[in-house]
């Protein structure tokens, strides 16, 4: 180093670091500057409490729309089930048209010891309907020559059919119903019966009890008999104000069968499987309201729409009828010839 003038100087080579935090220096200053501002602007992205926020708004917003998108599904849901119905009440109207009756709900042989009437045992409306459903790739599926437990039948109606299924209901499954059918597997499931009486017959059987087959299809006895179908003209409280079918199901694990039968081979151990199988000719009753606890035992009415069940009426409409209905309207609705006065207004 060198002195001059009482000025001291040093002289040194500066690195470009060196010469950036020089003293006093232009350069210095800028530099402190930007890397204060780089300290103090603001980070681009979400702190925990913005997406906590986040999350909570998504949230409400699924709460809400959620009951709306459910509410959507099952009025689609509804809407098939009707049509399945309105598909069935047609295939009535066409059975009718063929045989200037409706069929019975279910059959029962005068002479069990008769093969005639044997072999048809159990048919009834939701098997001898088949052939008469537009577009239904099954028809001719039973074999109408022998009965419905008869070898040459027992793969057919293990046959689950579209048609039987309401959508808003479980899957529908093969179902216990037949001693002479080994397993509980026997027989493909239903969930539209006929609405045969308004009174409390056990099963909905209403060959067992004289005069209670009020409804437009019951059970009956005798095959062929003239009386075993009703015509259109007999609706005398009329069609638009008659059942003709409606919808059931049997999801209660209270039911009484799994202990009346667990020593059966229909129920082994109370394992089996409860549902209205299609192939016996679906019945039900009334008596019971809408949507009651529905064991196989009552034979009621009941569905999985929420607040009521859909019926297909005598002439081919199709309505929701709610569960809180009165019993009385109920009844005259199910009932084809007791002249009760129903209030029109009161029928969707």
């Amino acid at each position: 180093g060198m002195t001059t003038g009482g000025n001291h100087y040093e002289r040194f080579s500066l690195s470009n670091h060196d010469r950036d935090l020089h003293v006093g220096g232009k350069e210095t200053v800028n530099t402190l500057r930007q890397q204060d501002n780089i300290r103090r602007r603001p980070l681009h992205g979400f702190t925990l409490v913005e997406l906590l926020v986040v999350i909570a708004i998504i949230g409400v917003l699924v709460a809400l729309l959620l009951p709306a998108v459910q509410a959507a599904r099952e009025a689609a849901r509804r809407m098939s089930c009707g049509n399945n119905l309105k598909q069935l009440a047609l295939a009535m109207h066409n059975f009718h048209d063929a045989h200037r009756h409706f069929p019975n709900a279910n059959y029962e042989p005068m002479d069990y010891s008769n093969p005639y009437e044997f072999r048809k045992l159990g048919y009834g409306w939701s098997t001898l309907g088949l052939d008469y459903i537009e577009s239904n790739p099954e028809k001719g599926l039973i074999n109408f020559d022998y009965d419905y437990g008869a070898a040459q039948n027992q793969v057919a109606i293990k046959t689950l059919l579209s048609f039987y299924q309401c959508p808003s209901a479980p899957p529908n499954a093969l179902v216990t119903c037949c001693s002479r059918i080994s397993g509980v597997d026997d027989a493909a499931e239903t969930n539209y019966v006929a609405t045969c009486t308004h009174l409390n017959v056990p099963g909905a059987i209403t060959f067992l009890v004289p005069g209670s087959g009020t409804g437009v299809m019951h059970t009956n006895m005798g095959w062929g008999r003239p009386d075993l179908g009703h015509p259109i003209k007999k609706i005398t409280d009329g069609t638009s104000k008659t059942f003709l079918i409606g919808e059931t199901d049997y999801p209660f694990p209270d039911d009484p069968f799994y202990t009346m039968y667990a020593g059966t081979p229909d129920c082994p151990g109370g394992k089996c499987n409860l549902g209205m199988p299609w192939a016996l000719g679906a019945v039900s009753t009334t008596f019971y309201g809408i949507n009651g606890k529905n064991w196989t035992t009552k034979r009621g009415i009941y569905s999985h729409h929420a607040g009521g069940a859909q019926f297909a009426f005598a002439d081919g409409h199709v309505a929701f009828i709610g569960e809180s209905i009165g019993q009385s309207l109920l009844a005259a609705l199910t009932t084809r010839a007791k002249g009760e006065t129903v209030d029109e207004s009161l029928i969707p």
